[in-house]
């Protein structure tokens, strides 16, 4: 994704997806492989608005893989039918793994690139 970027419409917000990764990076640098059909893989690809150029949008970039492992999360809970939800707990293992019933279910990784 990193290298198409340049390529994605500006304006909009791009969903990549994939049915495997072989060379996939998580955090801290570590190999991040997914077998083929055992994972959601998806990568978002957007711009944040011209008033995010502020410092304190700048000073705060950091905390977006937080925030959307957080937002993740309460999607999760309210997908789950009502008669189901004490059948799946979902927790985030800081600070970016998202648990169901105590099992890693994913991790988000956010990372800034900069447009040319």
């Amino acid at each position: 994704v990193k290298r198409e970027f340049e390529r994605f419409e500006s304006t909009q917000m791009t969903l990549v997806t994939a049915d495997f990764q072989t060379q996939g990076v998580g955090k801290g640098d570590r190999a991040w492989v997914a077998a083929k059909k055992k994972s959601v893989l998806a990568t978002f690809a957007f711009n944040f608005p011209e008033e995010c150029s502020t410092k304190f949008c700048n000073d705060n970039a950091k905390n977006v893989s937080h925030v959307v492992a957080l937002a993740a999360v309460q999607v999760l809970r309210a997908a789950v039918p009502q008669e189901l939800t004490n059948s799946f707990e979902f927790k985030l293992k800081w600070p970016n793994d998202v648990l169901v019933n105590g099992k890693k279910m994913g991790g988000i990784l956010a990372e800034a690139v900069t447009r040319r």
